[in-house]
């Protein structure tokens, strides 16, 4: 019996990471290269790396600045049907979210323009 048929009992398909452990992930030199971009990009939103003692809230609106640019990146790729470099950036949002600083953006105070902004990543 082939993977596909298997109901899912060998396949990775629709499982959950914490469910493949010994899954290796890998990402396109493109996505880490748009990934570093980012972090790049929000380092210059991050007053702490120009010495500058601000409320906490600055690097929360500059990481809700990043994830959205991210989104534009996304939203202009896929209306010029450039799937290589939509998924890319889909590489690239899942990491800079997930373990980057992107996770930041959820401090901001505006609980509104988060929630709308995490709806178009979901």
């Amino acid at each position: 019996m082939d993977a596909k048929h298997d109901k899912g009992r060998t396949c990775p398909c629709n499982k959950q990471f914490s469910e493949l452990p010994s899954h290796p992930y890998t990402i396109s030199k493109a996505g880490l290269a748009r990934n570093h971009c980012a972090a790049n990009m929000m380092n210059l939103r991050t007053p702490d790396f120009f010495a500058m003692y601000t409320f906490n809230d600055h690097a929360a609106y500059g990481a809700l600045e990043m994830v959205q640019n991210v989104l534009l990146d996304f939203d202009e790729a896929f209306k010029n049907k450039k799937w290589q470099e939509a998924w890319s950036v889909v590489e690239a949002m899942a990491i800079f979210v997930r373990v980057g600083d992107g996770s930041l953006m959820f401090m901001a105070d505006d609980g509104q323009i988060i929630s709308e902004t995490a709806s178009q990543i979901a």
